[in-house]
């Protein structure tokens, strides 16, 4: 067998058995087309790119829409919808921080941190330029699930009331 390795024959398949399992290793994000609005493949990277940058800016920008929720069961009512959005709209990230006793210094240094947020989006074909975020929580931050839960907290205090 190590004679076999030694010819040229041998070299090629040593080669050809790195190069598939060098292949089977990667992962499948360097496809360089996607679909725009309209279902037409794009392949241009510069085109894609900017595909990416519409959809998360619209993505990341945009309220979700708040259909009908399921109710509670068991022992409490069900809260009607009109009544949650009302609640909803009244309890504010600021407000609530400041109603749960936290330091004024530091809903000012979340607010700052909010304030003007971009964000960028990495894909095969590349880095797009930086957007505008001003809907929901920082996602990947270490602070977002505490101000959702502070959020929600506040929230359903409002709503069981």
């Amino acid at each position: 067998m190590y004679e076999e390795l030694e010819t040229k024959e041998g070299q090629k398949k040593i080669y050809k058995i790195a190069k598939e399992r060098n292949r089977a290793t990667k992962d499948l994000t360097l496809v360089k087309q996607i679909k725009d609005k309209n279902g037409k493949i794009l392949t241009d990277p510069d085109k894609i790119w900017m595909q990416w940058k519409e959809y998360y800016e619209e993505l990341l920008n945009q309220e979700n829409p708040r259909g009908t929720g399921v109710g509670m069961e068991g022992e409490v009512d069900p809260i009607r919808e009109a009544e949650l959005m009302i609640e909803f709209r009244e309890v504010r990230l600021w407000r609530s921080m400041r109603s749960k006793g936290v330091k004024e210094k530091y809903v000012r240094m979340t607010q700052d941190m909010y304030r003007d947020a971009r964000t960028r989006v990495r894909s095969a074909a590349g880095t797009t330029e930086a957007f505008s975020v001003s809907a929901g929580f920082h996602q990947g931050s270490a602070l977002s699930p505490y101000l959702f839960n502070l959020l929600i907290d506040v929230l359903v205090e409002k709503v069981t009331k």
